[in-house]
């Protein structure tokens, strides 16, 4: 490999961890297909290198740093929109929790009615005809059920 990149790129090798031996090579770009080529009759792993345009370290850390702050309020949107989207399907399911609390206790009422009560009729609007196995539930407990 040091013969193909002709003395344009650094070639070390690292730790064998069982069958495995850590290389790394480090070349210019026009020579590194030449270095994959050569890599690929040994079964490797690659690891891209992130790379930067700026001609400075410090510039390059400054661009990375804009990126970064970009990306944060990107996710700081994110999760305001999730934020507001929890709320809103919050409020719904509250409301129907609720609802089905208050048909509840309206239901338990009625049903309590005859115990120790002198009450001759009770009467319950409800906005869906209530299921068989209700209306068969009430009927055990001696309930007249009128359903138009």
């Amino acid at each position: 490999m040091q013969s193909a990149l002709q003395g344009q790129g650094v070639f070390a090798t690292g730790n064998r961890n069982r069958d495995w031996v850590y290389v790394l090579v480090a070349a210019p770009a026009d020579k590194m297909p030449t270095a994959l080529q050569t890599l690929i009759l040994y079964d490797f792993v690659q690891t891209e290198v992130p790379s930067s345009e700026e001609p400075d370290l410090k510039r390059a850390l400054v661009k990375l740093d804009e990126n970064k702050g970009k990306v944060a309020s990107e996710l700081e949107l994110a999760h305001v929109e999730l934020k507001t989207a929890r709320t809103e399907a919050g409020k719904t399911l509250n409301e129907l929790a609720d609802t089905v609390q208050d048909n509840l206790i309206i239901l338990r009422g009625v049903l309590k009615l005859g115990e120790g009560m002198k009450a001759s009729h009770s009467f319950a609007w409800l906005e869906k005809a209530p299921s068989a196995k209700v209306i068969a539930a009430l009927l055990a407990h001696g309930t007249v059920v009128e359903t138009e």
